[in-house]
């Protein structure tokens, strides 16, 4: 692949959506190698599977409407995918660095989300780790996923039941196909922490809820491990009929591990309110296994909809960034 690849930018919004065009000012990369494709609509796999439909790019690059790629992002991009001689990766990822406010709360948020309980590795997503490497799903997330456009159209692009938990799926499928996927740290965007404790949590309920959809599609082969917090719901509301001390183990290990956390990073950040990491973490878990719940009880079309759409080429190759 080329140095310096013509890369599509895509991102789903909602109708009638407003975005901030100066997001894109400060990119460091030849204006005449990306475009910038928005796609309205009330579905995200369905519209980023649209949009590549007019894409021109050898790279896609799938951002969220409240990514802010750092402004070396597409030499980045460009480096990942030209990585290793002979060694083509297929998709490409990185963090969405969560950015806090002073609020307390929005504190409490990001260093959940960068901790290693309750996230553990899939905390990657969320946080710079280790160099670039080979990874699968675990550590990619899709507000922040390249993908070569051959590989995404040999494979199918992504599955339109699925929203959220597509680029899950489309990950395992293309990494069962031999295609590589590689974690890149220095790959990054950063997302706003907005909303309080009720909109955090509902955001860890749709992606139960999409992981429950996702195995209902896959299987539970690759999905195995997302299972741990439904196992564990289970498992306290069971302490109710049945508790000898024996059984209580899991739970005392689960304290210990939750709460030495909470110690650590309330010392480490010199923060006291970090120790509600530990009842935060627990109801993350909680909400979690509840939404996979839903997602695997929950009725669902066996084939995808169509739905209505609007497709926007904000910059085009032969344009110069003016806005």
């Amino acid at each position: 692949m080329r140095d310096r690849p013509f890369i599509s930018i895509i991102i789903p919004v909602e109708k009638g959506t407003q975005l901030p065009l100066s997001l894109f000012r400060n990119l460091k990369y030849p204006s005449s190698r990306f475009e910038i494709i928005v796609v309205e609509g009330d579905h995200p796999s369905f519209q980023r599977n649209k949009a590549v439909e007019k894409a021109e790019g050898e790279i896609l690059c799938f951002l969220d409407k409240d990514s802010r790629p750092s402004s070396d992002y597409l030499e980045e991009v460009a480096r990942s995918f030209n990585s290793e001689e002979g060694h083509i990766p297929g998709a490409v990822g990185g963090p969405a660095i969560p950015v806090s406010s002073s609020y307390w709360m929005s504190i409490l948020f990001s260093r959940i989300l960068t901790s290693f309980f309750p996230l553990l590795w899939m905390r990657s997503r969320y946080k710079r780790r280790g160099k670039i490497r080979v990874s699968d799903e675990k550590e990619l997330i899709g507000c922040n996923l390249c993908v070569r456009k051959d590989v995404f159209q040999k494979t199918g692009g992504f599955n339109e039941l699925l929203y959220p938990n597509e680029e899950n799926e489309f990950l395992n499928r293309i990494k069962r196909k031999g295609y590589r996927i590689l974690y890149n740290p220095n790959l990054k965007v950063y997302r706003r922490i907005e909303g309080g404790l009720k909109k955090f949590l509902c955001r860890f309920y749709r992606y139960g809820k999409g992981r429950g959809n996702e195995i209902r599609v896959e299987g539970l082969g690759p999905n195995l491990l997302y299972l741990l917090p439904l196992f564990f719901l289970l498992y306290v509301f069971s302490l109710f009929f049945f508790h000898p001390w024996w059984y209580l183990f899991p739970l005392y290990l689960y304290i210990l591990l939750g709460g030495f956390s909470a110690l650590f990073y309330s010392w480490k950040d010199r923060k006291i309110y970090l120790l509600l990491l530990f009842p935060l973490s627990f109801l993350v878990h909680f909400i979690y296994a509840l939404g996979m719940i839903k997602g695997l009880i929950a009725n669902r079309n066996s084939s995808p909809k169509t739905w209505e759409v609007q497709i926007r080429k904000i910059k085009k190759f032969s344009d110069e960034i003016t806005f």
